[in-house]
């Protein structure tokens, strides 16, 4: 196989796996939670705040 590409299969492969780490952590199941948690509160302190 030529450099060229398989240097094009590297830096290919690379973005996808990198893109996929990326989805990864920003939709982990944590940080979901975390966002439901907040999402909460700030409903519990408008409806405090109607009141």
């Amino acid at each position: 196989m030529s450099p060229t590409i398989s240097m094009t299969l590297g830096v290919i492969l690379g973005l996808a796996g990198f893109g996929m780490l990326i989805y990864l952590v920003v939709s982990s199941p944590i940080r979901k939670k975390n966002r439901d948690k907040l999402r909460k509160q700030m409903a519990e302190k408008q409806q405090s705040e109607k009141w």
